[in-house]
């Protein structure tokens, strides 16, 4: 094709433009040990050896308790304990071996993860349930994998629904109280769509999407535990592992023959009939509970998805919200009241946004933990306290606490990496009470404001959970403790005599506490419900105050009118709503109660064949001085205790860490497609790190038949240190007109990426050395090195409902100087670009965007050496290096500097979120974009008059414009693709003589 005589230099030009590479998975100075079990190797950092000891010991129970479900098991599993951020998550995988990765905080009160029984036990459990359903390989896949490797795994292939509900179903079957499908909060979500007859409106192909409305990411794990519940109630638990094997030996997508023989229906079939008992359940629990009238709820008018954490300020004058919009935008919003209802619901004009974040990775397999999750006013003037997740660096994310003054309309970080949630202060407004986190524990801390320093006042055993602390009186305060036995209550701590003591021990999963005008309010499910209670004065004894069908969270008292507001869990999502006075105080002293959804299902937990004597014990690790000052406790028989810290683990051999036996290849991947120029293009790749990413590479080999031309690349990146360390070497052939000139490009580059993070987290620096040699088969060979660097500048974000960021932009500058040299072809370049997102006034996901591009080369080089346009965006990736003349043919203006500007009107369509049944391929929406392109170059431009290449100037600018239609899709059930289809009209009619219709397939791109 005439147009491609120059791809080789747009290879050359992306190629040039450093890649970020693996980012850093650990910050560098941990160090880290292993402990090496039967089946399981344990890395851990060394200065955490009991929560190592801890996982190596949980890790083998659930290896007892699940290899007896699941016939496959891996010879060996790794686990990587990476306490690097306060976001709860994990992710399992197979490739390039099989291994876990967990972040070990523990979850949050307000989380779907919240009521866990013994949390390390559940999360391993869970992540290695995906490591046994990936292992099997049978029939043509066994062969397959011991040609391919690892990567032969039909398994990972299959839904979202499927992988994540048969992992929530072995959680739930471990324990007596732990697990989703045993969570009330899980029950109470499908309640709520029980009693709105929706529960039954999302099919099985919605199920395994993420789809921006409730219950957004956490689809494939209600549903899809829903089904297995279903099939392993009706089956025996041998049907997991029956399905399981049988799916590894099929094609993957072809899915519904297990399904029909071992179920007796197909996937659709059994799960609309498992929606079906669910909803019959559901709704024979909401009967039961209108045995008495419920809590009448008021929604509050405010624009919002979800909101929670209601906070009223001691004089009334204020309510603060944790609120989320369709932007995904977790934000603190304050209201103040509304003169003419009474009511808090006027909103003030401030915000207080959650920090920036990335989209969450798509291997991350459990729901992330919020940003903002409790906000406290101070009690003697308009100033709050909120805590917030952010990253402190490019690689840690920890909670902080910050200060919010209502009188200056500024916040104040208080705190850098202290790892604190949920604050709430002193009656004094001098110190503050929160959470202190680390990786499978929590403590209770002060931290005083004025002396700028935290003190640990109580620390539990580890895996108990510390929550929603606050002081009853200068000298007390109160929290709710969960143990690893799934029990939780409230407790107290006394400043005077450093004790903590249970109390109103009657009152099952209490938490929550919160001082009113009428006294200390908390919630219980002792129904089977959650429901907010009021306490005593001697904490002894309460009485409910709400009686709702779902559950109520976090609340607060107006002390004006003595209304409650609460977070209230509705068919659409958390909401807080309003709960007037003279109907909570009718609240029945008795509730209905009911058992869980499926109690019946989960009586007799899942029991390992008795053990082996085990070796010799190592000694139990000596307490920590936090926890011997506070040591003594007083309880009464009926109180939920602190569990005891776990037996001692086994005498398994620990050793450093070492990367270096995990880096050689474990699989290859094939590919192979024909070209428009004719023959077959033949490629194997392989790609290897070690487990915590100190070391990432991945090399690829090529054979094109029509060129008969060998093309490879090597990649490495090093990230030991905190300037990560890239090395890149590639061979590409292309031709010019004909394939009798042959081009031989080679590439090798090195650079480093230094922290600059205390300058600004949205930069990105790189600075290397690159060299580049060109043979053509008609010219002299021509050789160019020397120094480039780069910066990089991103702010800005995309979740929720948006298609396309909104506001902010990038921006990026990239300079390389070809030094002299003997044999060497000497000149700079310069790139330069950016991009800039528009939507005020705009209607709702309308957005405005402006971007550019920029090559200059100073020196008369020949054009070769600079880059050329395309005839559309057919990577999907607005902030790169880029020029775009839609309207024109890919490779029609080439030269050495080249001048690009774009602008698009990017509008929605429809947003479709439908699927066929078990069908691989799923329609998610479709969007539309007005486009405008201005390109010139110092170089050439392809002539269609005379069908030849003619010189132009920068002087000389060629316009087009067009419409182009986005069609978003999943295919495989995982794969995000982005079809897109333009129409394109160019100016010139010399260059454009007719419309250009245009097709391009954007991978990953939403």
């Amino acid at each position: 094709m005439k147009f491609q005589i120059l791809f080789v230099v747009f290879f050359v030009s992306v190629l040039s433009f450093p890649s970020k590479g693996p980012a850093l998975e650990v910050p560098p100075e941990w160090k880290f040990k292993k402990i090496s079990t039967p089946h399981f190797d344990i890395i851990y950092n060394s200065t955490q050896q009991d929560l190592g000891e801890l996982y190596a010991q949980q890790m083998e129970k659930a290896f007892e308790l699940l290899s007896p479900v699941f016939t496959s098991v891996p010879q060996k599993t790794l686990v990587i304990i990476n306490d690097k951020t306060d976001a709860t998550n994990g992710y399992a995988t197979r490739v390039p071996y099989p291994h876990i990765m967990t972040y070990p905080v523990l979850p949050g009160p307000q989380e779907s993860l919240s009521e866990s029984g013994d949390w390390a036990l559940e999360l391993l459990a869970h992540e290695y349930t995906h490591i046994l359903t990936f292992e099997p390989a049978n029939g043509f896949f066994r062969v397959l994998r011991g040609v391919l490797g690892t990567i032969a795994a039909p398994n990972i292939l299959l839904p979202s629904w499927w992988k994540e509900g048969i992992a929530v179903q072995t959680e739930s079957m471990l324990s007596e109280k732990g697990g989703r499908l045993k969570s009330m909060y899980q029950d109470a979500l499908l309640r709520a769509m029980s009693d709105d007859k929706t529960l039954q409106n999302f099919d099985i192909a919605q199920v395994n999407e993420y789809i921006p409305t409730w219950p957004e990411g956490m689809r494939p794990y209600v549903f899809g535990s829903v089904f297995w519940s279903q099939a392993v109630s009706d089956y025996g638990a041998s049907v997991m592992n029956s399905l399981n094997q049988r799916h590894a030996g099929r094609v993957p997508y072809f899915v519904e023959t297990p399904a029909k023989d071992l179920l007796k229906d197909n996937y659709e079939g059994f799960y609309k009939k498992a929606v079906r008992e669910t909803d019959t359940r559901a709704q024979a629990q909401l009967k039961k509970l209108r045995e008495k009238p419920p809590s009448e709820v008021h929604r509050l008018p405010i624009e919002a998805k979800y909101s929670s954490a209601p906070a009223i300020s001691e004089d009334g004058k204020y309510l603060a919200l944790i609120t989320v919009d369709y932007k995904a935008d977790r934000v603190l919003d304050i209201f103040t009241r509304d003169p003419e209802t009474k009511l808090i619901t006027k909103k003030l004009k401030v915000e207080i946004k959650k920090e920036e974040e990335p989209l969450v990775p798509k291997n991350n397999d459990g729901p992330p933990s919020g940003s903002i999750q409790k906000i406290s006013w101070f009690h003697k003037s308009p100033k709050l306290i909120y805590d917030q997740l952010h990253y402190v660096n490019r690689t840690e994310r920890y909670s902080d606490l910050y200060l919010y003054d209502l009188t200056t309309e500024k916040s104040e970080k208080l705190t850098s990496s202290l790892r604190g949630r949920e604050p709430s202060m002193a009656p004094n407004d001098d110190k503050v009470v929160f959470v202190k986190l680390e990786g499978g524990r929590t403590r209770l801390g002060v931290y005083d404001i004025a002396g700028k320093k935290d003190e640990i006042l109580y620390s539990p055993a580890m895996q108990e959970r510390i929550s929603s602390p606050i002081y009853l009186d200068a000298e007390t305060i109160i929290f709710a403790l969960r143990n690893a036995k799934g029990e939780e209550g409230l407790w107290t701590y006394s400043f005077k005599d450093q004790k903590v003591t249970s109390v109103l021990t009657d009152f099952a999963q209490a938490r929550f506490p919160v001082m009113t005008k009428k006294g200390m309010m908390f919630t219980s499910a002792k129904n089977g419900v959650h429901n907010l209670y009021l306490a005593s004065a001697d904490l002894k004894t309460a009485k409910p105050v709400t009686h709702v069908t779902t559950m109520v969270s976090s609340s607060a008292m107006d002390p004006e009118s003595e209304h409650l507001y609460v977070t209230y869990m509705g068919s659409v999502g958390p909401s807080v709503v309003r709960i007037a006075k003279e109907n909570w105080e009718k609240t029945p002293e008795e509730l209905p109660q009911i058992e869980g959804l499926f109690a019946d299902r989960y009586k007799n937990p899942l029991r390992a064949p008795a053990a082996a004597p085990t070796p010799e014990a190592s000694p139990t690790p000596a307490a920590t001085p936090a926890t011997t000052a506070a040591t003594a406790v007083t309880t009464t028989p009926a109180t939920p205790t602190p569990a005891p810290s776990p037996s001692p683990t086994p005498q398994y051999e620990i050793t450093d860490y070492s990367p270096w036996g995990y880096l050689w290849p474990r699989y290859w991947m094939p590919f192979i497609w024909t070209s428009s120029e004719g023959g077959l293009s033949i490629q194997a790749m392989t790609s290897g790190a070690d487990p915590l990413k100190k070391h990432n590479y991945d090399l690829m080999i090529g054979w094109n038949t029509f060129l008969e031309a060998v093309d490879w690349s090597a990649n490495y990146v090093n990230n030991v240190t905190n300037t990560p360390i890239q090395a890149t070497a590639a061979q590409t052939h292309s031709y010019l007109v004909t394939r009798d000139n042959l081009v031989n490009d080679t590439l090798f580059s090195v650079s480093g990426t230094p922290e600059v993070w205390k300058f600004s987290e949205k930069l990105t620096l790189s600075l290397g050395w690159r060299y580049l040699e060109r043979s053509v088969t008609t010219l002299t060979p021509t050789k160019r090195t020397g120094p480039f660097v780069s910066l990089i500048y991103k702010n800005m974000t995309q979740g929720g409902e948006q298609f396309t960021p909104q506001s902010g932009g990038g921006a990026y500058l990239m300079a390389v100087e070809y030094i002299q040299g003997v044999d060497l072809f000497s000149h700079r370049q310069y790139q330069a670009g950016g991009v800039y997102y528009f939507s005020k006034f705009l209607p709702k996901l309308h957005a405005i965007v402006l971007r550019s591009s920029i090559m200059y080369t100073p020196e008369k080089v020949s054009y070769i050496y600079g880059t050329q346009s395309d005839s559309m965006d057919f990577y999907g990736q607005d902030l790169s290096s880029k020029f775009l003349a839609r309207g024109y043919s890919t490779g029609q203006f080439v030269g050495r500097s080249m001048y690009n500007a774009n602008i698009e009107y990017r509008f929605n369509v429809s947003d479709m979120y439908k699927g066929w049944g078990t069908t691989a391929a799923f329609a998610r929406r479709l969007y539309a974009a007005v486009t405008a392109d201005a390109i010139s170059t110092d170089g050439f431009a392809f002539d269609f008059t005379t069908e030849k290449y003619t010189a132009v100037t920068s002087k000389d600018v060629f316009l087009s414009y067009g419409l182009e239609g986005h069609f978003e899709t999943t295919i495989g059930y995982e794969f995000p693709v982005n079809f897109v289809f333009g129409v394109y009209q160019g100016t010139d009619k010399k260059y454009a003589p007719e419309p250009r219709w245009d097709f391009a397939v954007q991978l990953g791109v939403f």
